[in-house]
């Protein structure tokens, strides 16, 4: 081997060792920075779990706000139906006594016209007697003088 050729080689061994010197501290520094991310997430992973547990427990409270609130409205419409049906029987029961008084009524001046015919009709025939009377009268009465 030449001596140039060697000399060559040993120089790049020594710049390539030279090089590779400041690596273990390097090596050291994305170590520490890696570690250093990795507490970083833990702590943010810890919080955001803290923060998921008091929201599911603000969401459970939610949850049984709102179902309270869901019994009590049903509780007021029970109330409110049970009202309205209430009214209702009140309000049925005055219309059918309202319709017993107009049948009473109805009933009645049924009756009464039924009178009124009966009292027409024996009045017109009255009446036709009465005519036939007149007419008979008028008949066998004698013509009446004229004046001059």
């Amino acid at each position: 081997m030449q001596p140039r050729f060697l000399e060559k080689r040993v120089e790049i061994v020594e710049n390539t060792v030279s090089g590779l010197e400041g690596l273990p501290a390097r090596v050291e520094a994305v170590e520490l920075q890696i570690l250093q991310h990795r507490e970083e997430t833990r702590a943010a992973f810890s919080a955001n779990t803290a923060d998921h547990a008091a929201f599911r427990e603000e969401m459970q409270a939610f949850r049984i706000h709102v179902e309270k609130e869901f019994v009590q409205v049903r509780v007021e419409i029970r109330a409110g139906d049970e009202d309205t049906r209430r009214q209702m029987r009140i309000l049925h029961e005055d219309v059918i006594g309202r319709f017993a008084v107009f049948g009473e009524g109805l009933e009645e001046t049924q009756r009464q016209l039924g009178e009124l015919k009966s009292a027409v009709a024996d009045l017109s025939r009255r009446m036709d007697t009465v005519g036939d009377h007149v007419l008979a009268a008028l008949k066998r009465r004698k013509p009446a003088r004229k004046k001059r």
